[in-house]
């Protein structure tokens, strides 16, 4: 049976914001950050090795789904990231199929806890690849910033790539 193995991406929104205060407001040519400005968690997997690093290993055999997830260190609430593209740059290694955009709409618990408890409708969107083969790969990870402006509301504040290395252990 094939494991789902979630990987979260945090971003230090507040560091990039201070250290790339101007940045691309291209999508096709984001800003390039460096590893200390987000890292990785996961779960899912038998064993999990680096965890809170740019540089994430775990087990996993072919077929197993993973999942790129990402928010910023607020989880949204003041800024807000998200991913728009996660893409191999390591030539002739492939570990995964390639990452395709996802989106789904599931019911979460919102609110004071309560029986029954309160839920709403909220849209999941995330990236996911198949595992292939065991190696070593660095992705471009792109992800959009927002900030809020004087009304609340998200305003883009640029665009931005980090490039984070995951290592299927097998």
């Amino acid at each position: 049976m094939n494991r789902f193995i979630n990987a979260l991406i945090t971003i230090d929104t507040d560091k990039v914001k201070k250290d790339y205060p101007s940045p691309s407001r291209d999508s096709k040519l984001p800003t390039a950050v460096g590893p200390s400005y987000a890292y990785m968690v996961a779960s899912g997997a038998t064993k999990v090795e680096n965890q809170g690093s740019w540089h994430l290993k775990f087990n996993a055999v072919v077929g197993d789904i993973l999942r790129a997830f990402a928010a910023s260190a607020s989880d949204n609430f003041d800024d807000d990231v998200m991913i728009y593209g996660f893409k191999s740059n390591t030539p002739n290694v492939v570990v995964t199929s390639e990452f395709a955009y996802k989106s789904y709409k599931k019911s979460i618990v919102v609110g004071k806890p309560s029986t029954p408890p309160d839920c709403e409708d909220r849209k999941f969107s995330f990236f996911e690849a198949e595992v292939i083969d065991k190696g070593t790969v660095t992705y471009n990870v792109n992800f959009a910033l927002y900030t809020r402006n004087d009304n609340g509301q998200p305003e883009l504040k640029g665009y931005y790539y980090w490039d984070p290395t995951i290592e299927v252990l097998g």
